[in-house]
């Protein structure tokens, strides 16, 4: 972009494009989640994480990402998949998991010195029907899986209570380090939580350890975390996250949530909320 908001130049990344050579398939949806992970290879340039959420590696619609290793002018240089048959993943994936809805590029957690990623699985089924999960992917330099964590109900330190249809997972945000252990957080996204009224939506920030498991959380609805905003049925706040650093120069790190059915003016017009977070213990 140029200074004005422009586009300067740009470069496709498909199919046999962009020096991508992937193999997709029909109905893959590859690009339905997009995330900057840093440095994954040491060249210097920053890497990507692409989800392809109906990847059907092993169970139908299971799920994949793509590590894509980027050159300067756009274009892919080398990549690797994650699925439940490629990458060294041995999350056991399911059909209907849709493993990469979401991607999250969450730092250098285990300080092993290549950045790790977060991928959200909203159909997961642990403990319940799409109740959903999220997977803490620990890389080595070739994009593969050194290691990992599940964080659902019930697992990987998080305790939080989800519903059957919660979608938790659905987005992901690095929301930076909110309780000042010098981990990054998450923010995660279950846009179909009915605190409130029916898929009113929430979200649950994850205070992480350096493990990928979970030390403390805190949910955020109509009815938790102090948020005032008011929701209604169908809203579907959590739907998508973004970490938008420190608007307000309170010290932590700030959280846009949006919420895609918000009838404010007519119906499903939507709303973007900015949170000015607080720390949590």
């Amino acid at each position: 972009l140029d200074s004005e908001g422009k586009v300067r130049d740009e470069q496709k990344i498909a199919d046999d494009d962009g020096g991508f050579d992937g193999d997709l398939d029909d109905n893959d949806r590859f690009g339905s989640a997009v995330a900057a992970i840093g440095d994954v290879n040491g060249d210097g340039i920053t890497d990507l994480a692409v989800g392809a959420p109906d990847d059907d590696d092993g169970p139908s619609n299971a799920g994949a990402v793509w590590i894509l290793f980027m050159n300067m002018d756009g274009t892919v240089d080398d990549w690797q998949k994650i699925s439940d048959s490629e990458g060294r993943f041995d999350g056991g994936l399911v059909a209907e998991d849709h493993f990469g809805a979401a991607v999250a590029g969450i730092g250098d957690v285990d300080y092993f010195g290549i950045p790790d990623l977060a991928v959200g699985a909203p159909g997961g089924d642990k403990n319940g029907t799409d109740r959903g999960e999220v997977w803490v992917l620990f890389l080595d330099s070739e994009g593969r899986v050194r290691d990992q964590q599940r964080i659902a109900d019930g697992s990987g330190g998080f305790e939080g209570a989800l519903a059957d249809d919660d979608n938790f997972g659905s987005a992901l945000a690095n929301v930076g380090d909110l309780n000042g252990d010098g981990i990054p957080d998450l923010g995660v996204g279950a846009p179909n939580d009915d605190d409130g009224g029916a898929n009113a939506g929430a979200i649950w920030v994850l205070i992480m350890e350096t493990d990928g498991r979970v030390d403390a959380w805190q949910k955020i609805s109509d009815r938790a975390g102090e948020f005032g905003g008011n929701l209604g049925d169908d809203d579907r706040f959590g739907t998508a996250l973004a970490g938008i650093g420190n608007i307000d120069s309170s010290g932590l790190a700030d959280l846009a949530v949006g919420a895609p059915g918000d009838d404010d003016g007519d119906t499903d017009q939507g709303a973007v909320w900015i949170l000015f977070m607080e720390t949590i213990n």
